[in-house]
């Protein structure tokens, strides 16, 4: 027995005979119906369960008893909607799992189901349910018109050097008067890193990244900043 999602292609259906024995096929017949060498191409067109057949014959020309194989097709995901709110991209928190996309290439590490871009182009959601089947949101095109001024709360933030080929220091301005989140995010916007800092200067590790641009993600309760960084050799 198998299971397939919903408009899954597949080739045929497959059977094991003895050897010496070759398949014969009876699609949906539990008796009667034309054998056909061919395996049997289930119907992924609706949701449910359906029994097909398979028999061998040997040498002598001699069949078998027919072998049912039953086919359950399972229900796609509802198909997700991608929203704009707050400068995060986002699908409801329902699904399994997520793998966003951007100009149709997977987003390394973005497997949430919201998404905060850095850059221009198409992001889609691949999302999967319990059953391990999948579907693809269509399309939201997002435009970035500029990265904003690195302040927070009235404070100017520094981040050196940039370029920076191993660690950077950023400098809230100030000491912070509760901890500050600092996220290292890839240039697509993926987080792949997170952390609390309650000094005014702190570093930010690069060493283990490969060269390109990264941002910096600087929360401190409701306000927010973010900071490009540049990795080289």
């Amino acid at each position: 027995d198998t299971s397939l999602c919903l408009g899954e292609v597949l080739s045929g259906l497959k059977a094991i005979a003895s050897s010496g024995n070759a398949l014969r096929w009876y699609g949906t017949n539990a008796s009667g119906g034309n054998a056909s060498a061919t395996p049997t191409v289930p119907s992924v067109a609706a949701v449910g369960s359906i029994s097909y057949y398979v028999s061998q014959l040997n040498a002598r020309s001699c069949e078998s008893e027919r072998a049912k194989i039953v086919v359950t097709i399972l229900a796609l995901p509802t198909k997700p909607t991608i929203t704009w709110n707050d400068s995060v991209l986002a699908v409801p928190a329902t699904y399994s799992s997520y793998r966003w996309l951007l100009n149709d290439v997977l987003i390394t590490g973005a497997n949430s189901n919201t998404l905060r871009p850095s850059n221009s182009g198409s992001f889609r959601v691949i999302v999967t349910n319990a059953s391990g089947c999948s579907d693809t949101s269509n399309a939201f095109v997002h435009t970035v018109t500029a990265i904003r001024e690195p302040f927070l709360n009235g404070t100017i933030i520094k981040l050196y050097p940039n370029p920076v080929s191993h660690t950077a220091v950023i400098d809230l301005g100030k000491i912070p008067l509760q901890p500050v989140q600092l996220k290292l995010l890839s240039i697509q916007g993926a987080q792949l890193r997170s952390w609390f800092v309650k000094e005014r200067n702190s570093e930010v590790d690069l060493s283990g990244l490969p060269t390109g641009s990264y941002l910096i993600e600087v929360i401190n309760g409701k306000n927010r900043a973010l900071l490009r960084l540049i990795k080289v050799q």
